[in-house]
Formats: C-alpha cells, sequence, structure tokens
C-alpha cells in the first residue's frame, strides 16, 4: 500500500516535537511491514529538498506558514491517484484535504490548539486560529475519519462537532529497546523538564516551585531539557537569575535521543504543567525510566497519569501546589519508588506496533464499506 503522510514538521526538523516522533515510529514500522510512505514537510535551514530515512521519502515544500499551500500544488502536480491512504495531520491548521484528495483519508490530530492559541499568538490572528477551530472541522471535515492519542482530544474533537463514531483513540506506543531494570536515581533531588520551551508550557510556574523548595531542598537540581523561542528562553533566564537559583537550575537546551534517557534515567521526577497536550509522550518516555511524573490537572497531562499510582495530578494548577506535591515525592523514597515501578509496568501496556496496526485497520474496514 502506497501512504501520503502531510506534516507540517518532519523528524530531521529542529523543531519536531511528539506529534514528529509519533509520525515516525508509527511510520518506519509501515515501511518495515512492506508498505510505501512518503511524508511531506515544510524545509528548514540546511535541508534536503528529498531525502530518505529509515525508508521513509521524505519530500519538503515551502515554511511552516506555506507548507499547506505547497502540498495542495504538489498534490495536483505530483501526487495525485499515486496513493491508496492519505494522513492528514493537523497542528492548529489543517491541510484541508477533503477539498482536493479523492483517496481515503485519515486525519490525525494530537490536540486542538483551543486556549494555546493566546499564549503563542498575538490577539488577531489568536481569535482568527480559535474561531476557525469551532468552524474548520464542523464544516470541512464531518465526514473523514479521526484518530487521536487521548481521551481529552477526543472530547476537544466532539465540541467541534466531529461525531463520536469518527474519532478513533489511538494510544502511543513506546521504544521497546529503552526498557531497563537498571536504573541509577541522582544523588540529590532532581527535577526535569522536557519539551519544547513555549509559553503555553508554563515552565515559569516549575521555577517558581523550584525557588519554594530550595530552602528545604538547598541541593535541588531542576534541568530544563528543550529549546523553543528565544524570547520565552531568556524570560526563563531572567526569572532564575532574579529568584537567585540559577545553582541550581541548569538549561541544557536540545540533547540528543541518547542524552534524553539518560536525564531522564537519573532524576526523580518529571514535571509538566502545560496549558494542554495531545497526550504528552514525554511522560511515557520517563515513565519507561521508572521517573514518575507530577502533573497539572490539564487535558492530555492527566490522560498519561495515573494519580497516586503512576504519578502526581495536582489539584491547582499553581507553583504552591507543584511544590507540595514535589515535597510528597522527595521526603518519601518508598512512594517514589512505587510510582516509578508502577509507572514503567503502565509503560510497557504501550506499543508503536498496535499503534500503527490500528490507524490500518481504519482504513481496511473503510475499503470493505
Amino acid at each position: 500500500m502506497k501512504i501520503l503522510i502531510l506534516n507540517w514538521r518532519d523528524i530531521k526538523n529542529p523543531d519536531f516535537g511528539g506529534a514528529e516522533v509519533a509520525t515516525y515510529e508509527i511510520a518506519k514500522r509501515w515501511v518495515k511491514w512492506g508498505h510505501e510512505v512518503t511524508w511531506f514537510s515544510s524545509k528548514f535551514k540546511n535541508c534536503k529538498e528529498k531525502e530518505v530515512i529509515d525508508g521513509l521519502k521524505l519530500i519538503r515544500q515551502g515554511s511552516p506558514f506555506t507548507v499547506h499551500l505547497k502540498a495542495f500544488l504538489y498534490y495536483r502536480k505530483h501526487f495525485k491517484n499515486k496513493f491508496d491512504l492519505v494522513i492528514d495531520q493537523v497542528h492548529g491548521i489543517p491541510f484541508f484535504t477533503p477539498f482536493y484528495v479523492k483517496e481515503p483519508k485519515i486525519a490525525y490530530i494530537h490536540e486542538l490548539a483551543g486556549k494555546i492559541w493566546f499564549f503563542e499568538w498575538p490577539l488577531p490572528i489568536a481569535l482568527i486560529g480559535y474561531f476557525s477551530d469551532l468552524f474548520t472541522f464542523r464544516i470541512f471535515y464531518r465526514k473523514v475519519k479521526f484518530v487521536t492519542g487521548s481521551l481529552a482530544t477526543q472530547k476537544d474533537l466532539l465540541s467541534v462537532g466531529i461525531s463520536k463514531n469518527r474519532i478513533k483513540v489511538i494510544n502511543y506506543g513506546i521504544s521497546k529497546n529503552k526498557i531497563s531494570s537498571k536504573i541509577k536515581k541522582e544523588k540529590d533531588p532532581t527535577v526535569i523538564f522536557l519539551g519544547r520551551l513555549y509559553r503555553s508550557k508554563r515552565v515559569e510556574d516549575i521555577i517558581n516551585a523550584v525557588k519554594l523548595l530550595v530552602k528545604k531542598y538547598p541541593k535541588i537540581h531542576f534541568w530544563i531539557v528543550g529549546k523553543g523561542k528565544n524570547s520565552y528562553t531568556n524570560n526563563l533566564i531572567n526569572l532564575v537569575n532574579d529568584l537567585k537559583i540559577d545553582k541550581n537550575v541548569t538549561f541544557y537546551g536540545f540533547v540528543d535521543e541518547n542524552q534524553k534517557y539518560e536525564l531522564l534515567q537519573k532524576a526523580w521526577t518529571l514535571v509538566m504543567t502545560s496549558l494542554k497536550e495531545g497526550w504528552c509522550l514525554t511522560i511515557t518516555e520517563a515513565a519507561v525510566m521508572k521517573t514518575p511524573a507530577v502533573v497539572y490537572n490539564t487535558g492530555g497531562l492527566k490522560d498519561a497519569v495515573i494519580n497516586n499510582k503512576t504519578g502526581i495530578i495536582c489539584q491547582k494548577n499553581t507553583p504552591y501546589d507543584l511544590a507540595k506535591n514535589i515535597d510528597q515525592l522527595f521526603k518519601n523514597s518508598k512512594f517514589r519508588k512505587s510510582l516509578g515501578e508502577n509507572a514503567q509496568v503502565f509503560a510497557k501496556k504501550f506499543s508503536w506496533e498496535k499503534s500503527a496496526e490500528e490507524i490500518l485497520k481504519i482504513f481496511s474496514s473503510d475499503s470493505k464499506n
């Protein structure tokens, strides 16, 4: 079978995130099973326009802001009637494939931006984006099957007019080769954040929580792993300096896969405070390393954590409540170890092979109808 994936970024893009990791892990399994997969995405600095990675054919055109138009033009000229299935990935803006793609389609969405529009964009654009979510899917995607990774996003899709029988929740997976029984934690209390540095991630709340904990745990470490908007990153650095906790906080920037899992293994807890997530794959990756998560009670984050079993979900989304729950882990090593072991057992239930199979089953069932 020939599969076309339309996604504004690919796995080599410097700004790739969990959505691209999920796409890559699923798509490379399709290739392994004998399918032909083409991934169309935007260009980035010093990229190749065409490239093959693990059997995936990558084609790059335009920027993140023009890739949707480039996809339409490229499809009309090169792709039309050449694929058995088209995956329309939605990241704020969909590819509007119902307008021009006649082949079977699946909309793959990790989260509806919703209030994130107002955190990341100026007011005029945010308003347009927010209200476009309310109408775009209801008007143009009513007859398209949707795949998402969490009940939170399913709920959001229902709110914008997509019927429940057109939404399939398919869990994300994990890399089995990362599972290890030999875990070595840091000597001193260590908190880690892993993700892109954007305002909607609310990393400043974690910094403020660490400030509250410093008096009780003067040797506490907070590792901030990931990169993002320079302006927001600079704001975080300034906040750390203003709070006089620069000796407790390390900005790692972007790290490779090996270092990522090494840091996740050493940390005592992962902390995530996003306004919303599709699922937050990072929580599952941390769980593999027996690192429990303390998270805000928001869509996606609370789906990836079983409260007081694999991690802790805050009752209130405040730095004070965050600090209180982190402290609960720090002072009770038995509880912390139990959460970490439970988290790893929970993570083992997820499989990229199963995710890849279930998406193809949607196509197979539609083909028989």
